[in-house]
């Protein structure tokens, strides 16, 4: 058995990716915490709210650029 451990943002771009197809299989208990995740940090008005400087606005930053790349 293989394991990866992955850096926030770089796990931020591969989730992106991996969950980028709706109708892809997925792990639902998996996909359901990365979906709160993401909800959580693409919301444009609640990232006004939050210091860009800060651990919060770097998520933001994360989500925003892997949502472009999409």
């Amino acid at each position: 058995m293989y394991r990866v451990t992955l850096g926030k943002y770089a796990a931020i771009t591969l989730l992106s990716a991996i969950y980028a197809d709706p109708d892809a299989p997925r792990l639902a208990r998996k996909w359901r915490k990365w979906n709160e995740f993401y909800l959580r940090y693409s919301d444009p008005q609640a990232a006004k709210l939050v210091r860009r400087t800060g651990a919060a606005g770097r998520s933001y930053d994360a989500i925003a650029a892997s949502s472009h790349k999409a």
